[in-house]
């Protein structure tokens, strides 16, 4: 199966060799019992093999048979935090917590990065960049 038949359509916007990078969030518990078990194997192996975490295919396994039997309501899956899952990993999870850990790194979006480029527009102007030293200091002092 093909990388890009797993990630939502939505997602489109990303480059497909990055696409497994953004498919972490299926280790989310709410997003993760919403697909069937053979897509979230499908999509583990992906950003498994992406990442080089070793053992984490059966460690997905365990960690979604778990979420399994939990039987917790859809309502109230969706109101946990990535920062709370982490602390579900403790024991158990070593492959899935580093797993969460790369998701939690990664920015949303990237407005932070657009926000400093049109920042620094303003900050280096073309007469702060070609100023010399003796503009700067008062000879006269």
């Amino acid at each position: 199966m093909h990388v890009s038949e797993l990630i939502p359509k939505h997602s489109n916007v990303f480059p497909e060799d990055n696409l497994p990078a953004y498919s972490l969030l299926t280790l989310h518990p709410h997003i993760m019992l919403q697909m069937s078990y053979q897509d979230f194997i499908k999509k583990t192996e992906l950003f498994g093999s992406y990442y080089n975490l070793s053992g984490f295919l059966g460690k997905a396994e365990l960690w979604y048979n778990m979420w399994e039997q939990k039987n917790m309501a859809q309502s109230e899956l969706k109101e946990m935090e990535l920062v709370a899952l982490v602390k579900e990993t403790q024991l158990f999870y070593p492959a899935i917590k580093q797993a969460l850990h790369i998701s939690l790194a990664q920015p949303c979006t990237t407005c932070t990065i657009e926000s400093s480029f049109s920042t620094l527009r303003r900050v280096k102007t073309w007469l702060r960049s070609t100023m010399t030293e003796n503009p700067l200091h008062d000879e006269r002092a």
